[in-house]
């Protein structure tokens, strides 16, 4: 089966029911800082806080984010960095 890309947006730009992007520690992954960035901190702040508990698979649901036209972004804690 071949799949072919008809077209790539800035992760920013999608509009979807719900984003999915990780966290190692508390360092946002490259996808989730391009989204932090659009949020205005949020969800850097958000991790920050320690509100993203427990550690790898730990999952935290953010609501409509201000700044993105996801309607939710769900943070998924991969574990600590191995750098």
């Amino acid at each position: 089966m071949e799949f072919i890309a008809r077209k790539i947006l800035k992760p920013a730009e999608q509009a979807t029911a719900c984003a999915v992007v990780t966290v190692s520690g508390k360092t946002l992954s490259e996808t989730a800082n391009v989204l932090n960035k659009a949020a205005g901190g949020l969800l850097a702040a958000t991790v920050k806080r320690g509100d993203l508990k427990g550690g790898l698979g730990a999952v935290l649901m953010v609501q409509a984010p201000a700044g993105l036209k996801f309607q939710r972004v769900l943070l998924v804690n991969r574990g600590k960095s191995r750098d």
